[in-house]
C-alpha cells in the first residue's frame, strides 16, 4: 500500500452524496432464468459493509491488518477498505473478504464482484452453473482497477521577482575606450551583452577587471557576451569597453535582477562614455508629451564639439579642457517642435569638428563588377513559330525574331551597356577605381581588368566580351576578392556588384561546401566578414536565382536588386550611386595624429513628459528575433497591456532609415533631411504603443541617403515589455505529482534545464523546445500543470519561449497538490443464486 501518499480516501455518503442502490435481476446467461427469491441476503452484506465501519469489525483478519499497519483508517466503511486493497493487493482483498463472508451464517450462495472481476464467493453451486442471479449493486469512487485510489491537482506559475532592463548603445558609438550607465537598484542575478564591435576588448566594471573578449565577425553580426555580476552594485554602474580604437555598430547590456521598486518608464537619456575621439550616432524616445527638457554635457575636448537633436544644432562650442555645459528648456523649446518629437524616436549625433581625423566619408572607392557570361547570356529569340524561324533565314536578330511572333532578347548586349554605365558613373571621382571580372564556368584572364581609373581601358575590356559556358558565381567572387585584398588599402571603401542570370553550377575549392549555390554564399560572407568589402547582388532576367542572389548580398552586407533586358542599365546606374554614396557616408573616423577628446557617460538628456500609470500585474520583457532581414512579428497575450517596445537594428554602417508597424510608417529618418551624415543613427527604435495590436509585423530598412535603402540585418529584433495579471496553469486530476527535468529552449535559442519541482531528483526528462513538447507521463500532474504553462509563455507557440525567466521564476504550488478522489468510480455487486 501506498502509504507515502496523503489524503487518501473513499466516499460513498460524503463524496457522491449518494448511495445507488437497485435491486435487479442480472442475467448472466442467455439461457439464464429468473425465478422469485424471499432471501434478502444480497442486500443485507451490501448494506452491512458499507455500513460497518473498520474499527468497529470484529475480525482477525482485520485485526491483523491493522496491527501490520496496512490498514490505518478505522473510519472507512469495510466495503471502501475491501475496495483500496483490491487496487493494491488484490490477493490481500479477497482473503479479507473470504474471512468476512466465513463468518456470515448462510445456506445461499453468495459472492461480491468489483466491476466485472469476481474478489470473494461461498457456497455449493459454482456461479457459472447458476440458473437464477439476484444482485443488488453500489457504486463506490475514487475506485478503479490498476490505478491509484489518490488523484493529484497540481498549480504551475510564473513569480514576480525578477526584471530584465536594457541599456542601449547608439547605430555607432566610437572611437576609443567606450562605456555605459547601468543603472538599478535591488539585487543582480545575471548580466550580458549583445554587441556589433570591431576589435577585441576587455570589460571593467566600475573600475574593476571583469573579462576579455573577442570582437564580432561583422557589423551587422552581433556576438553575446556572459558578464561575471560580483562587481555590480544596487544603483548607478560604469560599465566600460576598452581596447584599440573601439567602435559599437550597435548593442545592449542586460541584466536581470530582483527588483526594489516597480517598473517605470525613462525620463533621461545617458550618452555613452567616450575617451578617443567623441563620435555618436544614436536616438532617445520620449514616451508622452514633452513638457520640458535639458541636456547636460560633461566632456573634456580642445576642438569644437556639436550636439545635434534631430536636424536641429542644439549645442556647438569650442572649450578647453573638461567642462560641464547645460542647455536650458528655454533655449531648446525655443529652437526645437516639441510637438514632434513628442512619442517618436528622435535621432541624435554628437561628435566633433575642426580637429586632425580623417573622417570615412571621404573615401576613395574600389568597387569590382563581377559579370555572368554564361551561355544563357546569348541572344535568344522566346515564343516565335519554329517553322517561321526555320524556313525564314533564322531568328538570331531582332528584326526577324519579331517578323516571326517572337520576342528578342539580348542579355550579352545589355549586361555590356550596364557595365559601361557602371564604370563611368563610378570613374566620376577621378580617386575611384573599378575592376571587372567576367566570370564562365571559369574565370580567364581574358575577361578579367585589374582596379582602375582609365576609363578607356575598362571600356575596351567590356566591349571584348561573349557568352558561353557555366555559372560559376563563387569563382568570379573569389577573384574580384583576391584583386582587392592585394591592391586595395583601409583607406578604400571597398565593394563589388555580382550579376547573374541564372543558377550557381560552378563549385569551388576555396569555399568546398559540395554544393554550388552554397559556395557562392559562403564566398560572399568571407569576402565581407574577412576583407569588409561589401557585396551587392543583381538578379538579370526572369531565370536568375533570386534566393541565392539575396542571400549573398544579406551576408555581404549589400543590396539585392532585380533587373530585366529593359532596365538593367538603369539598376547600374542605381547601384554606382549608391556605392558612391556610401564611401561618402561611413560613420567610421580614422584618427590621424594625436587627438583626443572625452565624453563622460554622465552625460545627459532630461525630459519631462505625461506619463501613464503603469498597470499593475505581472511585468515580463521578451526578445523576438526577426522573421528575415526585413521583418520580424510579435505577438502581445490576451489579457495583458503593452509598457514598451522597441526594435532594434544592426545597420552597420549604414542608417536605419524607415520602420513600419502593421504597415504604418511611424520612422522615417529622410524626413529630417538628405544628408543622412549629419543625422543620429537609433540603434532602438520605439514603436508607440497606440499601434500595437494583438499580432504585430514590424519591416525596417537601411539605406545611405533618401531612396537608397536595402534590408537590414536577421539580427534584428523585438524587445517588448507587457503587464499581465498573471501566468499560471492547473493540472487535470492525475495518479501522481512527481515532476521531471525540464529542458526549455527561449527565443534568443538558450537551452536551459531545471528541475521542476525544485526539489525533484528522479529519471524523467520533459522537453518544451522547438524540436518537441513532450512530457515522459501523461498521468503527473507536475509535469501537465508546467506543460500548459509552457504553453502560455509561447506566445506564437512555436516552440520557443518568449518569456525567460531563472529556475526561481517557476514554481510548483505545493499547497495546490491534494489528494483527492477521482471522477472515475467501480461499481460493486453482491450476488446471490441458486
Amino acid at each position: 500500500m501506498m502509504k507515502s501518499k496523503v489524503g487518501v480516501f473513499f466516499s460513498i455518503d460524503a463524496l457522491i452524496a449518494l448511495a445507488i442502490i437497485i435491486v435487479g435481476v442480472l442475467v448472466v446467461y442467455p439461457d439464464t432464468n429468473i425465478t422469485p427469491q424471499e432471501t434478502f441476503v444480497q442486500s443485507d452484506v451490501v448494506h452491512s459493509l458499507s455500513s460497518v465501519k473498520v474499527g468497529e469489525l470484529d475480525n482477525s483478519k482485520m485485526n491483523d491488518l491493522i496491527v501490520s499497519g496496512v490498514v490505518t483508517d478505522l473510519n472507512k466503511s469495510v466495503l471502501q477498505q475491501i475496495g483500496e486493497l483490491y487496487v493494491f493487493n488484490e490477493s490481500l482483498a479477497k482473503e479479507l473478504t473470504d474471512s468476512i463472508l466465513a463468518e456470515i451464517d448462510s445456506t445461499e450462495n453468495y459472492g461480491i464482484w468489483f466491476g466485472d472481476k469476481l474478489i470473494s464467493s461461498k457456497g455449493n453451486i459454482n456461479f457459472e452453473n447458476a440458473k437464477n442471479v439476484l444482485v443488488e449493486r453500489q457504486v463506490i469512487s475514487g475506485i478503479k482497477e490498476g490505478e491509484s485510489v489518490t488523484a493529484f491537482s497540481s498549480r504551475a506559475f510564473l513569480l514576480n521577482n525578477l526584471q530584465s532592463k536594457y541599456f542601449y548603445f547608439g547605430g555607432y558609438v566610437g572611437e576609443g575606450n567606450i562605456s555605459a550607465r547601468v543603472e538599478y537598484f535591488g539585487n543582480i542575478s545575471s548580466a550580458e551583452m549583445e554587441l556589433a564591435i570591431s576589435k577585441d576588448f576587455t570589460v571593467y566594471v566600475n573600475d574593476v577587471f571583469t573579462s576579455n573578449f573577442s570582437g564580432s565577425s561583422s557589423p551587422i553580426v552581433p556576438q553575446r557576451y556572459n558578464l561575471p555580476v560580483d562587481n555590480f552594485i544596487s544603483g548607478a554602474n560604469i560599465v566600460e569597453l576598452r581596447g584599440d580604437n573601439l567602435n559599437i555598430a550597435g548593442g545592449f547590456i542586460k541584466i536581470i535582477y530582483s527588483k526594489e521598486t516597480s517598473f517605470s518608464e525613462t525620463t533621461r537619456y545617458y550618452f555613452p562614455g567616450i575617451d578617443g575621439l567623441i563620435n555618436v550616432y544614436d536616438g532617445f524616445y520620449i514616451p508622452g508629451k514633452i513638457n520640458s527638457m535639458n541636456v547636460f554635457l560633461h566632456y573634456d575636448n580642445n576642438f569644437t564639439t556639436f550636439l545635434n537633436i534631430g536636424n536641429v544644432t542644439v549645442f556647438n562650442g569650442t572649450t578647453n579642457g573638461e567642462e560641464n555645459v547645460s542647455v536650458s528648456n528655454t533655449y531648446l523649446s525655443s529652437i526645437l517642435d516639441y510637438d514632434s518629437l513628442s512619442e517618436t524616436t528622435i535621432p541624435l549625433r554628437c561628435g566633433i569638428e575642426n580637429a586632425s581625423y580623417v573622417s570615412n566619408f571621404s573615401k576613395p572607392a574600389d568597387v569590382f563588377s563581377v559579370t555572368d557570361l554564361s551561355g544563357s547570356m546569348l541572344p535568344s529569340c522566346s515564343g516565335a513559330s519554329w517553322w517561321c524561324c526555320v524556313f525564314g533565314g533564322g531568328c538570331s536578330t531582332q528584326s526577324r525574331c519579331n517578323a516571326c511572333g517572337g520576342v528578342f532578347e539580348d542579355k550579352i548586349s545589355s549586361a555590356k551597356n550596364a557595365n559601361r554605365v557602371f564604370v563611368s558613373s563610378v570613374l566620376n571621382n577621378s580617386q575611384n577605381r573599378v575592376g571587372l571580372v567576367g566570370y564562365r564556368s571559369s574565370v580567364s584572364g581574358s575577361d578579367f581588368h585589374i582596379l582602375s581609373n582609365v576609363n578607356s581601358s575598362l571600356q575596351t575590356e567590356i566591349n571584348s566580351w561573349s557568352a558561353s559556358g557555366g555559372t560559376c558565381i563563387c569563382c568570379g567572387i573569389n577573384r574580384a576578392k583576391q584583386e582587392i585584398a592585394i591592391n586595395s588599402g583601409s583607406d578604400k571603401f571597398k565593394s563589388m556588384v555580382v550579376m547573374s542570370d541564372g543558377e550557381a553550377n560552378g563549385q569551388c575549392p576555396e569555399q568546398g561546401t559540395g554544393s554550388a549555390r552554397q559556395d557562392a554564399i559562403n564566398a560572399a560572407c568571407s569576402t565581407y566578414n574577412t576583407y569588409g568589402i561589401r557585396v551587392y547582388a543583381v538578379g538579370f532576367g526572369n531565370d536568375a536565382d533570386e534566393s541565392t542572389l539575396q542571400s549573398i548580398a544579406n551576408c555581404g552586407n549589400g543590396s539585392y536588386y532585380f533587373g530585366s533586358v529593359s532596365n538593367i542599365v538603369e539598376i547600374y546606374k542605381s547601384i554606382a550611386q549608391e556605392i558612391v554614396s556610401a564611401s561618402f557616408s561611413e560613420q567610421t573616423l580614422n584618427v590621424l595624429g594625436n587627438v583626443s577628446s572625452v565624453l563622460y557617460p554622465d552625460s545627459y538628456i532630461e525630459f519631462d513628459y505625461n506619463t501613464t500609470a503603469i498597470p499593475y500585474g505581472l511585468v515580463t520583457t521578451s526578445e523576438k528575433k526577426f522573421d528575415d532581414s526585413r521583418s520580424g512579428s510579435f505577438y502581445v497575450p490576451k489579457n495583458s497591456t503593452i509598457i514598451d517596445a522597441v526594435v532594434i537594428s544592426y545597420s552597420g554602417s549604414k542608417w536605419t532609415d524607415n520602420l513600419w508597424i502593421n504597415a504604418v510608417n511611424i520612422y522615417n529618418l529622410s524626413k529630417l533631411g538628405s544628408n543622412y551624415i549629419l543625422l543620429g543613427d537609433p540603434y532602438s527604435i520605439n514603436i508607440p504603443k497606440a499601434y500595437i495590436g494583438e499580432n504585430n509585423t514590424v519591416n525596417l530598412t537601411t539605406g545611405v541617403s533618401p531612396g537608397n535603402y536595402s534590408e537590414g540585418s536577421v539580427e534584428d529584433k523585438i524587445i517588448y515589455t507587457i503587464s499581465t495579471s498573471g501566468f499560471s496553469a492547473y493540472s487535470p486530476l492525475s495518479n501522481v505529482a512527481d515532476g521531471c527535468y525540464w529542458n526549455l529552449e527561449f527565443e534568443d535559442r538558450e537551452i536551459f534545464t531545471v528541475p521542476i519541482p525544485s526539489e525533484y531528483v528522479g529519471g524523467e526528462n520533459c522537453y518544451y523546445t522547438s524540436f518537441g513538447q513532450n512530457i515522459s507521463n501523461q498521468n503527473d500532474a507536475s509535469q501537465l500543470s508546467v506543460k500548459k504553462l509552457l504553453e502560455q509563455l509561447d506566445y506564437d507557440l512555436d516552440g520557443l519561449l518568449d518569456v525567460k525567466f531563472s529556475e526561481q521564476d517557476l514554481q510548483i504550488s505545493s499547497s495546490e497538490i491534494k489528494g483527492i478522489p477521482y471522477d472515475w468510480s467501480t461499481e460493486i455487486q453482491v450476488r446471490i443464486w441458486n
